[in-house]
C-alpha cells in the first residue's frame, strides 16, 4: 500500500493515506510464508517514483483464507483459524520489511459468514491491532464522511500480498 502520512491536528496524531496498492512482483509466497526480494523492492520503488505523486510506501495487506470452509459451523466458531490474527509469519515480515513507525499491516480474514478486515500497526515497539477509519469517496473525489471499518471488505480470494 503506498500513499501519504497526514497529521491530525485536533488529535495531535500521525494518520495514513493510502493511494494506491501495488501488485507484489518478484516475491516468493508460500501458504506461510512470504519473501520479498531485491527486485520485489526495486519495483516498488520504480513505481512509486513513475507515479510521481509524491507518494511513500506505508504498508502491506494480506489475507487469511477461509481455514474452516469444510468444518462443521458449530467447530468454526470456535476454531483460532477463523478470528484474526497476526501470525508469527506475519510478524517476521513486518519486523523485516515495515519497520518504520508509521507502516501499517491489512489483514483480511475470511470466515465462513462474514469477511473481517483488521489493521495492525506500530505502537510502543510492538505491533497492535488498531482502529481505522476509511473516508468514503463522493463523486470520485476523497473526502465526505469518515465510518470506523469493522467485519466489512470485499471476498475477493486474492491469495497474493500486496505492498
Amino acid at each position: 500500500m503506498i500513499g501519504r502520512l497526514g497529521w491530525a491536528t485536533d488529535r495531535r496524531d500521525v494518520f495514513v493515506s493510502v493511494t494506491a496498492q501495488l501488485p507484489l512482483a518478484y516475491h516468493r509466497a508460500a501458504s506461510d510464508s512470504l519473501t520479498f526480494t531485491a527486485e520485489t523492492w526495486a519495483n516498488i520503488h520504480e513505481v512509486i517514483s513513475l507515479r510521481g505523486r509524491g507518494e511513500i510506501l506505508l504498508g502491506w495487506w494480506h489475507l487469511h483464507p477461509n481455514w474452516c470452509r469444510d468444518c462443521p459451523p458449530e467447530r468454526c466458531r470456535r476454531c483460532r483459524l477463523s478470528t484474526p490474527f497476526f501470525s508469527g509469519a506475519d510478524v517476521q515480515v513486518h519486523h523485516a520489511c515495515f519497520s518504520r513507525a508509521y507502516q501499517v499491516a491489512l489483514l483480511v480474514t475470511e470466515r465462513p459468514e462474514e469477511t473481517v478486515v483488521t489493521l495492525f500497526a506500530w505502537q510502543r515497539g510492538l505491533i497492535a491491532e488498531q482502529p481505522f477509519y476509511v473516508v468514503a469517496e463522493d463523486d470520485g473525489r476523497i473526502g465526505g464522511r469518515l465510518r470506523p471499518l469493522r467485519g466489512a471488505g470485499s471476498r475477493s480470494r486474492n491469495t497474493e500480498a500486496m505492498a
